[in-house]
């Protein structure tokens, strides 16, 4: 039977890698058109405040993951988008991201009785547990530093979230509570998914691949050591039913985790394929967690079967966090489909939170997608794609190729370039000196 699919009137604000920054996500907000917040007694209200120009639209909100790690705010901001979800079950989504779900292994690796192993992604980079220990000590504080800063990517947690008057083992405790089936994480990860799907916009925290699409493992992915040919599963034609069968996948894991988060529990450890997921190579990049559409601050091409996929399902626009780009939100267009990715995280390296001034919010309309913001250097955008075709594409400026990220109010377009992993080059140059290539984006 064909699928009948209707043009919804929604419109819907997208939030993603927050990573604990209080202040960033307040700012995000007060940029959306369709979101307010307020403060009551230290703890942040969130809600749907539309325009009358929106006001014949039914509001949205997604979060596309990573809410906490880096910035003392992170549970400030999970209650908030707990509570968000909760009053507006079925307008508000939040999306699972690797650095929620690695946290889920804290309540079985910080014991006394085990022995923690190095990432399988670190040999030769990230010293063993015996080594560590031997300049760091054997207790379970050093053991929490351990897991969390070489195995997790984490800055010190102790350190960033320590109260006046607290021991760094009170600090640690407090965090482990809070991280526990029984505390904040766990109350947040029951009410989060992998995907989801409104209209025709697919959103989720890294991305759609060759590898990936359609996919959902079987229960219970091996975390260590990896599986080395990778998960086995099934695979679904239907994107509404991927993502049906993958946030099934998702939950079942949870629940499991939460019933049995340690290694002694009857059966061993739950959650494995909770854990394993959001790491690529045990995965063998069929996750939709970890992959991304950039690779080394440039958009890539969307393989073939991933952009029939796509067409076949009448998706046109893929929304995406995870890997950090530049200053702002990115854009680009490939095959009739728009990929958004919202990641800013490395905004301003040079700047205490990696983030400084910049900050944006993206609105997805049924037409067009509404993008504003403020960039490193403090200087504003606000643009739509409908009228802006020249954002999303690959330029030639000056005989260099660059990737046209935002249309600034002066006329001119805000351009960068890779000169590393996440670092980037910026500039920003006028409409008649740009010559767009509309098709070679190059692949990975």
């Amino acid at each position: 039977m064909r699928r009948t699919y209707h043009r919804l009137t929604h419109a819907t604000s997208f939030i993603t890698d927050v990573e604990g920054n209080l202040g960033y996500f307040t700012k995000c907000i007060e940029r959306s058109p369709l979101l307010r917040w307020e403060d009551k007694n230290g703890k942040i209200i969130m809600d749907f405040d539309l325009p009358n120009t929106l006001r014949d639209h039914e509001p949205r909100f997604v979060y596309g993951g990573d809410v906490i790690d880096k910035g003392a705010g992170g549970f400030v901001i999970m209650e908030a988008l707990l509570d968000f979800k909760r009053r507006h079950p079925d307008k508000v989504a939040l999306l699972a991201g690797n650095r929620d779900t690695c946290k889920t292994r804290l309540a079985s690796e910080v014991t006394e009785n085990h022995t923690p192993a190095r990432p399988f992604w670190g040999k030769g980079k990230i010293p063993t547990w015996v080594e560590w220990s031997a300049s760091h000590g054997e207790d379970l504080l050093s053991k929490f530093q351990y897991i969390t800063q070489k195995t997790m990517g984490c800055p010190d947690l102790v350190k960033l979230h320590k109260s006046d008057g607290e021991t760094d083992h009170e600090t640690m405790g407090k965090y482990l509570e809070m991280t526990s089936p029984v505390g904040l994480l766990g109350e947040y990860l029951s009410e989060t998914q992998l995907m989801v799907v409104f209209g025709d916009t697919l959103y989720t925290h890294g991305g759609v691949t060759r590898e990936n699409i359609g996919f959902v493992p079987d229960l219970g992915v091996s975390l260590y050591p990896p599986p080395k040919e990778g998960p086995r599963g099934d695979r679904y034609d239907d994107v509404l039913v991927w993502a049906e069968k993958l946030n099934y996948y998702f939950k079942t894991e949870v629940e499991d985790w939460k019933k049995r988060p340690k290694f002694e529990c009857e059966g061993g450890r739950g959650g494995e394929g909770l854990m394993g997921y959001t790491f690529s190579a045990p995965m063998k990049r069929k996750t939709v967690v970890t992959v991304s559409h950039i690779w080394k601050g440039m958009p890539v091409i969307p393989e073939f079967e991933v952009s029939s996929y796509l067409q076949r399902n009448r998706i046109r626009r893929v929304v995406t966090g995870h890997q950090p780009h530049g200053d702002c939100p990115g854009i680009f267009h490939h095959s009739g489909i728009t990929f958004v990715m919202g990641d800013t995280s490395y905004s301003s390296p040079k700047a205490p939170d990696n983030r400084g001034t910049a900050h944006a919010s993206i609105t997805l309309l049924p037409s067009t997608i509404s993008v504003s913001g403020t960039l490193s250097d403090e200087a504003s955008y606000d643009y739509t794609t409908d009228n802006r075709p020249l954002v999303g594409r690959l330029v030639v400026y000056r005989s260099s190729l660059w990737w046209c990220k935002a249309y600034l109010p002066d006329g001119r377009y805000h351009l960068t370039q890779p000169t590393g992993w996440y670092s980037l080059h910026h500039t920003d140059a006028p409409e008649d000196e740009l010559f767009p290539l509309y098709y070679d984006v190059p692949e990975p």
